[in-house]
């Protein structure tokens, strides 16, 4: 079975189990104690509008943390997302090197800003 590690809440590895695997989509679920951990992975292919004559391919990664709280409330839920979005005849090798832009500017100097509501993000 495929597993995937991640950081959990507390900045520790947590090993994720592949629960779920279907034609271009993937789910890893992890739940300790009273917290859920979900990572989903969905590649598809969108149809040609007029206002994208091409059609795109697009990957998804998305990152779930619930956390149940014991008193009732409801529960605390954390997400995170991330999209690739490309023609599907577009130069693979240019787009890697491309969304690096993203990973960078969503580095650890910028997630305090951007929780922050903050528009002036630190150049990497």
């Amino acid at each position: 079975m495929s597993t995937l590690v991640i950081k959990d809440l507390a900045n520790s590895n947590l090993t994720l189990l592949k629960i779920n695997q279907d034609a271009y989509s993937g789910e890893y679920f992890k739940r300790v104690s009273n917290t859920e951990y979900r990572v989903k992975v969905r590649h598809t292919t969108e149809k040609v509008t007029t206002s994208s004559p091409r059609p795109m391919a697009r990957h998804n990664v998305e990152l779930t943390v619930t956390v149940f709280q014991t008193d009732g409330t409801p529960p605390l839920v954390r997400q995170a997302y991330y999209i690739l979005r490309q023609p599907q005849s577009g130069d693979d090798t240019v787009f890697t090197n491309f969304s690096k832009n993203l990973q960078n500017l969503v580095s650890d100097a910028n997630i305090g800003a951007l929780i922050g509501w903050d528009t002036d993000l630190v150049s990497a």
